[in-house]
């Protein structure tokens, strides 16, 4: 048998990343691998293929690798792998190992494990968006590279932090992200009252995302600008913050008095009657997929400067970041062309609904294919970071070195779970 482990911050939400997870953990039990998933930040799971995973909730994957004691390593690694660490028997049960994780945090827990397991490390950076790092970081980063075990979604991820890579070699799409599973269901109450002859704005998103001010911004003076017209807002998506909805309705309701705005929290499978509600949508990265895929006019926004890049698979044919030639457009701008349309009648939106892609299939071999040609190079030749080399950086890792030594891991828990309700 083989295994395969994720290490991820949290299962909650619907994102690209829980989405990927979701994608790529079926895919594997479906040819003979079994597959855990760890991550250490509670939430209502909202898909239904990750709640199966549910146990694999550990908190001390948030801790600092470097200020964690050594039998805390031990047997967090035990938990992570499913089996007591000590146990050879255990580790000679599995044809092969594969660690995947998608941060720094969880990629050096990640390098631990498989040392102790004599596995395969993949650092998969799911982020758009790392801009700083430390000299202890890349070095870290140019190892994982140097053993091309090193990948992003996007070629522009890695150079801001290894300047001297162009990314070529390091880019790797995620299968399942922006993808929507057909749903006939009718939404719930949130939706009563909505007005279907106004013209609709879509939002699907996580609210912590960076051009989420920027969307409310472009939204608040678009309606501004035409106070004689009514509009509606549809949110599709919460924040980690638990007021992040509420705060957003009080923005709207203080700037804006010609806008009803129609929230769900996460939704899994979105309903199709909210594409078909929908005029245009403010997007970027999966969600920019979701709704174009779902015959929505879809504005596609650059995770770098959160302006427009154009409409996606009309103008412009990217939904993370402009190339080049890609000037920045402001988002008002792109809504006025779009309301200046004749609006798309719901035959008109159902035929231009995209057909199911193939293209994660292929994804998902090349996925595997990077995975296979690592556990040859592995066979043959095992290496690992020397992770002893790491030093404690800044306070946190002090507090956190000196409270676990103290035997405060419940205190360490409990500060980490306060800051997070803030």
């Amino acid at each position: 048998m083989k295994l395969y482990i994720f290490l991820t911050n949290t299962l909650s939400g619907v994102g690209g990343g829980q989405l990927y997870l979701a994608d790529k953990a079926t895919r594997l039990e479906e040819d003979g691998w079994k597959v855990r998933i760890i991550y250490y930040r509670k939430g209502e799971i909202v898909i239904p293929a990750l709640k199966k995973f549910k146990d694999g909730l550990l908190p001390e994957l948030s801790y600092s690798f470097p200020a964690t004691p050594l039998r805390l390593r031990r047997r967090t690694a035990s938990f992570i792998l499913g089996y007591d660490t000590d146990s050879v028997g255990e580790l000679e049960t599995y044809e092969s190992i594969v660690i995947e994780s998608f941060n720094y945090q969880t990629a050096l827990w990640g390098e631990y494990v498989a040392r102790v397991c004599r596995g395969v490390h993949l650092f998969y950076l799911l982020t758009e968006l790392w801009k700083e790092s430390t000299p202890q970081q890349r070095d870290f980063l140019r190892f994982k590279m140097h053993d091309r075990l090193l990948y992003a979604i996007t070629v522009e991820s890695i150079p801001p932090l290894l300047p001297e890579t162009d990314g070529s070699d390091t880019q790797l799409t995620a299968l399942g992200c922006g993808v929507n599973p057909p749903d006939a269901s009718i939404p719930g109450e949130w939706l009563d009252g909505f007005d279907r002859d106004r013209f609709t704005i879509l939002v699907v998103s996580r609210l912590e995302k960076q051009y989420i001010p920027a969307v409310l911004k472009s939204v608040t003076e678009f309606c501004q600008a035409h106070s004689d017209k009514k509009f509606n807002m549809i949110l599709i998506g919460d924040g980690a913050a638990p007021d992040s909805i509420h705060r957003i309705r009080k923005h709207i309701v203080s700037k804006v008095s010609n806008l009803s705005l129609y929230t769900s929290g996460f939704l899994y499978p979105i309903p199709a009657v909210v594409f078909e509600y929908s005029d245009v949508a403010l997007e970027s990265a999966g969600s920019a997929r979701v709704t174009a895929d779902n015959g929505v006019t879809t504005i596609s926004i650059d995770a770098n400067d959160c302006k427009g890049i154009g409409i996606f698979r009309e103008t412009t044919q990217n939904r993370i970041f402009r190339d080049p030639a890609e000037p920045p457009v402001e988002l008002t701008e792109l809504l006025e062309t779009i309301y200046r349309r004749p609006r798309k009648t719901f035959e008109e939106k159902r035929k231009s609904i995209a057909a199911p892609s193939k293209n994660d299939n292929e994804l998902y071999q090349h996925h595997l294919s990077i995975i296979s040609s690592a556990i040859h190079r592995h066979d043959k030749s095992q290496k690992y970071y020397e992770l002893d080399c790491l030093k404690l950086q800044g306070w946190k890792d002090r507090v956190t070195y000196l409270v676990l030594r103290l035997g405060g891991k419940r205190i360490l828990d409990f500060l980490k779970s306060v800051k997070r309700d803030k």
